[in-house]
Parts: structure tokens; sequence; C-alpha cells
């Protein structure tokens, strides 16, 4: 039996990717402090495999993280996907050393199991935050990181991609694949497994939801004269299985890699997005066509630190994982209303 540890096994995009590690033979080690996700996610686990999970409740920037993996030491834990991390842009502006304490004492601790428990591959979610706004688009791998950038917790991704680099350079028989997300949406297939987060939603679909339910007038709109095609700003947005597919094919890129007996390992950085620009009055618009829901919007002055457009370059992962999107915006919207209206009927 394969087993995996997944941090932030219960929040959106991790439970989304626990579901395909189950349905391709892994057995998930779940570990999720709760801060942002919901136990009950558990039994939707359950409920779409058919497959109990192993869960710990702790806090992976405690040294607790450390005693709970004890248990496991004869365990064949073929990899870590680490998806914990506080994300919010303005927490981390309001609370920087929460987020350099979590996100890089995190990643010390996990990096620190991997090296004790001689745990091969090591999948890192990393943010397109780490890019710098100089650069030109479709962003690029091999392009400016780092180089100002305008919040806390886009530094404490950069940071944990130098740590990691730093980290493999010393051990060169591991295999790190640091995957750089741009904008997740959508819901499994069941739709029992959207961006429902517990703290104040920052994300657009989150807050969607919120108007939809009656929870916020309106929709925000922070800007209408960008140099887009409608003057909003466009942002990269991928379905959450898209994202979730992606880490199945890094893992199994990564075993393959050790398969074949090669002594020095890999690190890479890959991007994981659609490749292309969808603006905020696309994403309105699309409720309206695909789902006949209308969002009342207004518009706001610009935000400090955004850009208009930001997107994707995702030719290396197709080049090394054979991976590239399937789904439409169509299948994230009208997954993520079937999502909300599944919400509403089992609360």
């Amino acid at each position: 039996m394969k087993y995996i540890i997944v941090t932030g096994g219960l929040g959106f995009i991790g439970s989304n990717t626990v579901i395909q590690l189950i349905q391709h033979g892994y057995t998930p080690i779940i570990i999720d402090n709760l801060y942002n996700s919901s136990i009950k996610i558990i039994d939707t686990i359950y409920d779409i495999t058919g497959h109990d999970v192993i869960f710990h409740q702790v806090d992976i920037a405690s040294d607790e993280v450390f005693r709970c993996m004890n248990q496991y030491t004869a365990y064949n834990i073929v990899g870590i996907l680490h998806f914990a991390a506080l994300k919010s842009v303005s927490q981390s502006i309001h609370n920087p050393l929460m987020y350099y304490n979590n996100n890089i004492k995190g990643l010390l601790n996990m990096l620190g199991i991997m090296q004790t428990y001689a745990i091969p591959n090591f999948i890192f979610s990393s943010s397109a935050t780490v890019y710098s706004s100089t650069n030109s688009l479709p962003l690029k791998e091999d392009q400016v990181v780092g180089s100002k950038l305008t919040c806390p917790y886009g530094k404490t991704k950069y940071f944990c991609e130098e740590i990691l680099q730093d980290f493999y350079t010393h051990n060169s028989n591991k295999n790190i694949l640091i995957f750089r997300y741009f904008n997740p949406i959508g819901s499994d297939a069941t739709y029992q497994l959207g961006d429902n987060p517990k703290q104040t939603p920052e994300n657009l679909f989150p807050i969607i939801k919120e108007v939809i339910e009656g929870k916020r007038n309106v929709l925000h709109i922070y800007g209408k004269d960008y140099t887009t095609n409608d003057g909003t700003p466009e942002r990269d947005y991928i379905h959450v299985e898209d994202l979730a597919r992606g880490h199945i094919l890094g893992l199994s890129f990564l075993e393959q890699h050790k398969q074949k007996g090669t002594v020095k390992g890999v690190c890479e950085h890959i991007n994981l997005g659609e490749g292309k620009g969808t603006s905020v009055m696309d994403i309105i618009k699309g409720f309206k066509t695909f789902c006949n829901i209308d969002i009342p919007y207004e518009y706001n002055d610009k935000r400090q630190g955004d850009v208009g457009c930001v997107y994707a370059n995702c030719d290396k992962a197709k080049r090394l994982l054979q991976w590239e999107t399937k789904k439409t915006l169509q299948d994230s919207i009208t997954s993520y209303v079937y999502f909300i209206k599944y919400i509403k009927k089992n609360r």
C-alpha cells in the first residue's frame, strides 16, 4: 500500500486532490489544523470514494507534527503533498509575522519529516504571486521571481521556493516539484467540494457565492480602466479538478523518475493554469449566460499592487507531465453553482 502525506488535505484544493489520490490507489494521511476548513469534509470524502481517510488535526508549524508522524515509521510513504498555508493577501499585510511563522516554519517541519523518514517525493503549492510585476505575459517559469512583491503572503511563497531549492542542493537524491498555481475555481464532479472558506473570503468565486446567498449586496470590481478587453482585471482561472489532476501526474512523474534508478533527483518549477486571461466581467456574464444568475456589481478604485492582467505559459507542464486543462469556464461556473445549491440544501 502506498501512503502519502497531504497537509491541508481538507481544504478546497487539498480535498479535491485527496479524492483523485484515492481513485489512483494512494492512501492519504491528512494533516490539517482546520483553521480554514471543516471536519465535515472527511465524511464528504468517504461519501464520494467509499474510503476512510487517516486524519490528524495538527498544526504543521508546531512540534506536534513530528510526534504525530512517529507512528508511521514502518509505512511506505511515497511522498508529501504540501498544501497547508495561510493565503490571505490582506491578512498577511496586517499580520506579516503570522504568515512568516506559519508558512515558512510549516515548510521547514515538513522537510524535516521528509528527511527523517526518507520520503522520496515532495510537491509544494506555490503561487503566481512569486512572479515580478515587471515580467511580460504569459508568465514563464524562467522569468523573474521575488522582485517587487507586494504582500508578505507572496514573499513567503517565494522564500519557501528558495528554501526548497537550497534543500534540494544538499539532498539531490530527493524529488521536488514546485507548482505555481494561478486561480483555482469550480467544484468536483459531485458538487460537494467547492471553494467554501471558513475565514472571510478574498477569492472571486467565494465572494460571488456570498452575493448569491444575500450575504453581500454587490460584487465590488476594483478598477474598470485596465488595458484589458473590458477594462476589468483579467486572471488565469483553472478548474480545481484540472489542478488536482496536475498533482496526480506530478506524483507519477516523480515516481517514474525514481524507478529509473537515477541517483540524482529532480527539482522543477511548473505553472498550472489555463494559459489565458479571463476578466471579472467575463465571469459575471458567465453566471448569467450559463446559469441565468445576475450578479449585481459596482466599480471601486483600483487596489494598490493590483495588475491588470496575469496569465500563465503552461508549456512546461504539458512537456514534462503531459498535462493540460480539460475543463472550460462553463464547467467551472456551472459546477460551482451546483455546489452552492448543495451547500444550501445540506446546511
